[in-house]
């Protein structure tokens, strides 16, 4: 395989050998890359600029461990500081890195890079950084196929105008007085699950999605991310 060129983000790191790191990118063109940047860890490293969250130009090539790239070139196109400003915004920053890590595979997913990208430019450029996680989490669940029914109860099918709960294991709102556990939600929230990128809801809307979304994402994918105790120590 002749060497590769493409843009990634970086979402970790782990020590290699005494000089060494393997790092993990979500890539543009090539999903989930683990590349091997022989040096890193020596303080004059062409691969200093690498850091969790930050977005290269990389080029990598193949070596006898299929599971690894080499990592031959590294240019930096954004660092992001004002993420690095604040340990919040750090916070959420990690959550979406573990988030990807979790989801991702070496399939190439350009919506998804997309996705990752322009949320870490709006962590970069907005306070608001709930919503704007709100709003990621929200997109990537349609990406990955795991889009909310908000329109028809998914039991009786029918029409719901109020008196709805959200089913995660299902995908969507049930009639308030079927059996099936679910979490109350306001009409509020359907709209922003409907449509994410509204930029305000009320303290009572945001406990609501954060609820659904985070209940959504556990239930696929199986486990909770270590980021998220992080998160929540912050905010207590």
């Amino acid at each position: 395989m002749p060497p590769q060129k493409t843009q990634g983000i970086v979402l970790g790191f782990t020590d290699w050998h005494e000089t060494s790191k393997i790092v993990t990118f979500y890539t543009k063109d090539f999903g989930k890359v683990r590349g091997v940047a022989k040096g890193a860890r020596r303080k004059k490293s062409k691969f200093s600029p690498l850091e969790i969250l930050s977005h290269h130009t990389i080029v990598f090539y193949e070596r006898e461990d299929k599971d690894l790239y080499t990592l031959s070139e590294c240019q930096a196109k954004e660092t992001f500081p004002n993420i690095r400003k604040s340990i919040k915004k750090v916070a959420y920053g990690a959550y979406l890195a573990e988030l990807i890590n979790a989801v991702s595979t070496s399939e190439k997913n350009e919506v998804l890079f997309d996705l990752f990208l322009k949320a870490l430019h709006f962590l970069e450029r907005r306070e608001d950084s709930e919503i704007i996680i709100r709003a990621f989490e929200t997109r990537l669940l349609d990406i990955l196929g795991f889009g909310f029914h908000l329109d028809n109860c998914l039991i009786c099918k029918k029409e719901l105008k109020d008196n709805f709960k959200f089913n995660p294991g299902l995908g969507g709102l049930i009639c308030i007085h079927h059996p099936q556990d679910g979490i109350r939600i306001s009409e509020e929230t359907k709209n922003f699950l409907r449509n994410p990128g509204i930029k305000k809801a009320s303290s009572e809307t945001r406990k609501e999605l954060k609820t659904v979304l985070q209940n959504s994402i556990l239930y696929h994918i199986e486990k909770k991310l270590k980021s998220l105790n992080f998160l929540e120590a912050i905010q207590e």
